[in-house]
């Protein structure tokens, strides 16, 4: 059976993250540039 890891991220990373939706880019078009689910953002 497989597991599933959950993957972490760190503070420069999330803080990206949040420039990049203060900026006005939605977080589907975030998530996208970033190659994650946008489901992640909201975590």
């Amino acid at each position: 059976m497989e597991e599933k890891r959950q993957r972490h991220y760190d503070a420069e990373f999330k803080k990206e993250v949040l420039k990049m939706t203060m900026e006005g880019k939605s977080v589907v078009d975030v998530a996208r540039d970033l190659g994650i689910l946008p489901e992640r953002i909201y975590k």
